[in-house]
């Protein structure tokens, strides 16, 4: 609602994507009904990487089935959290690599960043891993690749850029989500150890000094 109305996200640790598809889903049952079908994706996505890796069946069909009974695979297919889809983009981008279909492969892998920023600075190795060790590319075609990766970061990423440079009047790549939480665990208020704003063990953090300037990021 921030984003569609005033043009930007107040929360500072939240990256866009989740909220775009939520907004468009309106409800929670939408929510969960969408992240079921994900999880449903996710248990096709396994048994073809696994057939793509092992080229054995019997394998593929085990995988597939572990990930079907697996208990948070199962517990985040009925919530409304972000965690269903992160493994479908992850899951859609190996499963795009080993295909060679590189360019859905790096969209979704910078979709998935706009979704979690978690595995940013990982995809850069995971192209050089693929690139070397699976296609059995020579240096050349290794940095074409790469090159290829940051024009579509860049096209995908540079909408982000300008939302945070007006929120905080300078370059904020990703989010202060990790600030967020290393406060959460290292300041006076957290004495149980909870998480952020933990609703069961009562308040842990106290943020309002930083919420005054949206010019001072944590």
């Amino acid at each position: 609602d921030n984003l569609l109305q005033n043009g930007l996200i107040e929360a500072h640790h939240i990256m866009p994507l989740f909220p775009l598809i939520t907004a468009f889903l309106n409800t929670n049952l939408n929510i969960i009904l969408f992240n079921i079908s994900l999880s449903l994706i996710n248990v096709v996505l396994i048994y073809k990487i696994s057939s793509l890796i092992f080229k054995n069946k019997n394998i593929s069909v085990i995988a597939a089935f572990i990930w079907s009974i697996y208990p948070f695979s199962i517990f985040y297919s009925i919530s409304a959290l972000t965690e269903t889809l992160f493994v479908s983009l992850v899951l859609g981008t190996f499963y795009f690599m080993y295909q060679k279909n590189t360019n859905i492969a790096f969209f979704l892998a910078v979709l998935s960043i706009l979704l979690k920023p978690t595995l940013e600075l990982f995809f850069p190795f995971f192209i050089i891993f693929f690139s070397h060790f699976i296609y059995k590319n020579n240096f050349k075609n290794t940095s074409i690749l790469l090159i290829k990766y940051l024009l579509i970061y860049l096209l995908v990423m540079s909408f982000w850029w300008i939302h945070q440079y007006n929120k905080y009047g300078e370059l904020v790549r990703l989010n202060l989500g990790d600030g967020i939480v290393w406060y959460s665990g290292n300041n006076a208020l957290n004495t149980s150890g909870g998480g952020v704003h933990d609703p069961l063990k009562g308040k842990d953090m106290e943020m309002r000094q930083f919420y005054e300037a949206y010019s001072n990021p944590i």
